[in-house]
């Protein structure tokens, strides 16, 4: 009988959500009443509405903008250190270099032409 009961007892806290479990839920459904809340005021001024718009608008213009210096400073770097190299293992490099990105390099020349 008290095999069964323990078994019982362990099945039961399997099937049972675990407390961390509960308490995610509670915070999403926060989340979800803080987000319709703030979307209601948002839309009682127009305003502030077009102010954040506007706002989300530039922070992802200027993200894109990171990548793209991101990009740039990785090709100098990559042009600086292929430059450093001695010129026999130069060649292999950008062989090498130019095999891994064949399709894309081809791409880029295809869309320039």
């Amino acid at each position: 009988m008290i095999r069964d009961m323990d078994k019982l007892i362990k099945k039961s806290e399997e099937l049972l959500p675990s407390e961390e479990l509960f308490m995610e839920a509670v915070r999403e459904m926060m989340k979800d009443q803080i987000k319709n809340y703030l979307k209601q005021k948002m839309n009682e001024n127009p305003k502030i509405r077009d102010a954040i718009r506007e706002a989300m608008l530039d922070y992802v213009a200027a993200k894109v903008k990171e990548s793209e210096a991101i990009a740039k400073l990785v090709k100098a770097y990559a042009q600086l250190g292929i430059m450093t190299l001695p010129s026999d293992m130069k060649s292999e490099i950008i062989s090498t270099l130019y095999s891994t990105f064949k399709d894309e390099i081809d791409e880029v020349i295809e869309k320039t032409i």
